[in-house]
Parts: structure tokens; C-alpha cells; sequence
């Protein structure tokens, strides 16, 4: 990304211009690593591993292969990054057969059996991704850091690969240095780039952002310093909105959310002019806040994938009996919700105590904040003393407009409604009302919309209040 921070006697703007590397996504809090290696195994690597159908990826140069899974003695070894098959898994080695055809033998801990990114641990259950800004990026005008063909070592080996400032990578497996990254979501359109110091950059696990109204075509949203500023109104960085937004492939990464103010990282590249009108370009990371405020639009960000389940749970939660009311509706709602989740998810979703939000997030499923319906466990719904029935035919209600929005929103189209406050129901106060015929679905100009493709897969900025 870069910004074009320019002074003039009257305001600085900073407008964004995203270049095609694919970088937004917020922080949250760090876990203990986890593996993406061969240590750690799926059922989705298992069945492809039984079928010969498991192609992966050595991650360790010089890596060294055996021709059993018992010896010691080696039997030559493999380059970072070359693409072998699975044939099989031992105990402490994983089965292999290379490029000659013939079957050999390496350590679980040099060959990667995942094709997708880590996940966070916790509720959340979503693409760990990494952010490469490194102190010594700031202080010392870097624009890259190296990634290296080892997990431990620093020799390059003429492998090592420079990686640009300011970018956001997946992460596919990590140890107490460094972690294993990709530009790429799925291995098979991408490959690796190399192991990065954890020192280099910040680890995002959410996948929230924000960015200004589209309303704000030339009145700018203020990012500041610190609170304090940010409540006197004082040394605002101007950040202006508009339908620009829908062009890039990034959001401003959201760190935390305190009261009344988004604590934000902006990565920024500026271009200062000066009276010489020359520009000068700086490297910065510019940690700041922002005040919470109806022109700016939190968005999740949500792969093309994870939408389209989104979709089939919410169909099959809203295909009930559309007349019926009261007690008969609950019935109907809890059952499909319980059903429908297994369907789609492919596991019973018996845990009738567990927020349903909490259960879809394991799953990679974006979920909005005080969520309408998902912030119910199954339990809370069949409680006429905590729902009340006025309570559910408003869900009901709410979530059949929601899933129409978000189809819209699959096909790209400009997508509005207006909300009122609940009036037949004082119970529903949380459950905005989609005023009837108010949902439109427009056309954006081209080069625009919620969803980016970036090596053959699609991911979108959906605007939180669209969620369920």
C-alpha cells in the first residue's frame, strides 16, 4: 500500500493506493505455536494420503531422506520448496516418493502436510497471517526482510527471498523463531516464500478492518496518535472515503476496539511535498486511533468459500414454514439451526449450552459482534424467559432479509437497506428492522466490488451489519 500524505496550506489528506499484494486483517492477541508440519495431520491429509492423492512441500533446505523409516544412514536429501507425494505416514516419518519414482523416507518435522494456512487456537478458528514491518524497517528505511530456505538457520544458500515491506503472508507453519509463509491461501495456486523471523513483522488473527463511508467521497474520517488527541480533535491525519474503497484489496487493521475509540495500525509509505514540489518517500508504521463513528464501516474480511457455507446455513435455518409463529416457529428455527449446521459443517452440532457464533467461528465462519441470532446458544433459544417469542419471529424475520443482502453481496451487486428500531417488539431491541422493500441491490463501476481474486482464489470485504 502507499499513501500520499501531501501538505498544503490548508489540509493533509492521506489517500490510499493498493498495489496487488494482498495485506489487511487485524491483531489479536498470540497463542503458543502451533504445526503445520507432518506432526500434525487432518482427516482432509489422511484420506488424500490413502487415496495417493497428497502432493506437498519440503520446508527445510538440504532436508535429509532415508530409505526406511528406521535407519539413521541417508540416502540423499531434498531442496526447500520441492513438491513431492505422500505415500504413506510412520511414526516419526513420513513416507515419500520423489521425482525418480522411488519411494523414500523423510522426517515429519522437514515436509509440510497442510495446504492451507495455521488457524488461531481459541474461538476464533481463523487464518493466522503474518504482517512484515520489522523495527528495523522503521528505523533504518528498509523496504524488505529475508525469508530464509531453513526454519533455524540464516545461510540463504542463494535461496533466500526478499520480502516487501508492509505485506501481509499466511502463515503455514511456525516454531519459536520463525514462521513459514505464503502470499497464496491454498498451496496448489502458490508455493512457499521461506521462513521469517517472528521479530520481522506482526501476527494478525482476525479478520476484521474498517475504512471510511463510501458516503465520504472528499470529507475525510481522522486517525490520531493517541486518545487523548483523538478526544481534543488534535493532530488528525485526514483519511478520506468514497467508493475508492471498493477497488482494493485492503482494510485499515483494526488492533482492539477501547470504549469509543478502534486502536488501528496503518502501514504508510508517504509521499511528503515539499516547497521544491519533490517528493521524498518515508517508510512509517503509524499506530493510532480512531473514534468510533457512523461514517466509518467495520467489514469482515471472509473467503469465497467460507461465504458460499455461510449462505447454505442460512437457507437451511430460513427454510421453515414462513407462516408459522409463536411456539411452532421455535420448534422449527431450533431444529433447523441444529440441522442445518451439521449438514453443511459435517458435525452434529449437539452442544446445546455453546454459543452458535462460537461454533461457526471454528469453523472459519465470519461472525459480527453481539451478533442478532448468533450470540444464542440452543438452550437460550427453547427459554421463553430469555427469548421471548416476539424475540424469534423478529430473528426470523431478520436473518431471511440477511441471507437475501448477502447473496446480493456473493454477485457483487451495491447492496443497501434501511433499519428502524423494532416497534411491534420491545424485546428485539437488539434485532435491527429491515424496513420492507428497502434492500437494492445496485451495480458498481468497473474495477469495483466486495470481492478481490489474488491466485485463483476470491476473498470479500463484507460490511459487518450484513452479517446474521
Amino acid at each position: 500500500m502507499r499513501i500520499n500524505k501531501c501538505l498544503s496550506n490548508k489540509m493533509k489528506y492521506i489517500v490510499f493506493i493498493m498495489p496487488f499484494f494482498v495485506f489487511v486483517f487485524v491483531f489479536s492477541k498470540t497463542y503458543a505455536y502451533n504445526s503445520g508440519n507432518c506432526f500434525s495431520i487432518d482427516d482432509d491429509t489422511k484420506r488424500a494420503i490413502r487415496i495417493g492423492n497428497k502432493i506437498s512441500f519440503v520446508t527445510k533446505h538440504h532436508a535429509n531422506i532415508y530409505r526406511n523409516e528406521h535407519t539413521e544412514a541417508k540416502d540423499g536429501h531434498l531442496d526447500f520448496n520441492e513438491k513431492i507425494w505422500i505415500s504413506g505416514i510412520g511414526e516419526k516419518r513420513v513416507e515419500i516418493e520423489i521425482q525418480t519414482g522411488k519411494q523414500k523416507w523423510i522426517n515429519k518435522a522437514d515436509l509440510l502436510c497442510s495446504d492451507k494456512p495455521l488457524k488461531t487456537k481459541g474461538k476464533e478458528g481463523l487464518e493466522k497471517k503474518f504482517f512484515v514491518c520489522s523495527e528495523s524497517i522503521r528505523t533504518e528505511k528498509k523496504f524488505s526482510v529475508k525469508a530464509y530456505p531453513d526454519p533455524i538457520s540464516d545461510a540463504c544458500n542463494n535461496l533466500c527471498k526478499e520480502l516487501r515491506s508492509f505485506t501481509s503472508y499466511f502463515i503455514f507453519d511456525e516454531n519459536e523463531k520463525r514462521y513459514l509463509l505464503s502470499l497464496t491461501y491454498r498451496l496448489k495456486n502458490g508455493k512457499l516464500l521461506g521462513w521469517v523471523d517472528k521479530k520481522d513483522g506482526i501476527l494478525w488473527e482476525t479478520s476484521l478492518g474498517l475504512r471510511p463511508s463510501e458516503r465520504l467521497e472528499y470529507t475525510p474520517i481522522f486517525a490520531y496518535e493517541s486518545i487523548e488527541d483523538a478526544k481534543k480533535k488534535k493532530n488528525g491525519f485526514p483519511i478520506l472515503g468514497g467508493k475508492r474503497w471498493f477497488k482494493w484489496d485492503q482494510r485499515i487493521p483494526i488492533i482492539d476496539r477501547r470504549d469509543s475509540f478502534y486502536m488501528v495500525v496503518i502501514p504508510q509509505p508517504t509521499i511528503s511535498c515539499n516547497k521544491l514540489g519533490k517528493n521524498r518517500a518515508y517508510d512509517q508504521l503509524f499506530k493510532g486511533v480512531i473514534p468510533v463513528d457512523e461514517n466509518i464501516e467495520v467489514e469482515v474480511w471472509c473467503s469465497a468459500s467460507a461465504l458460499d457455507k455461510y449462505l447454505r446455513v442460512l437457507y437451511g435455518i430460513i427454510n421453515v414454514n414462513e407462516f408459522s409463529t409463536g411456539n411452532v416457529l421455535r420448534k422449527d428455527l431450533i431444529h433447523s439451526i441444529a440441522e442445518t449446521i451439521e449438514r453443511v459443517l459435517g458435525e452434529p452440532f449437539y452442544e446445546n449450552d455453546m454459543i452458535i457464533g462460537e461454533y461457526l467461528l471454528r469453523f472459519g465462519l465470519p461472525v459480527r459482534n453481539h451478533s442478532p441470532l448468533f450470540q444464542y446458544s440452543l438452550s437460550d433459544l427453547k427459554n421463553k424467559n430469555k427469548v421471548s417469542d416476539c424475540v424469534v419471529e423478529a430473528l426470523f424475520l431478520w436473518i431471511t432479509n440477511i441471507f437475501n443482502i448477502l447473496e446480493m453481496v456473493k454477485e457483487n451487486k451495491y447492496t443497501t437497506f434501511e433499519t428502524i428500531f423494532q416497534k411491534s417488539c420491545t424485546d428485539a431491541s437488539h434485532i435491527p428492522y429491515i424496513v420492507p422493500y428497502s434492500i437494492k441491490g445496485g451495480t458498481f463501476p468497473d474495477g469495483m466490488g466486495y470481492s478481490n481474486s489474488s491466485f485463483k482464489t476470491t476473498f470479500y470485504w463484507i460490511p459487518e451489519k450484513y452479517l446474521p
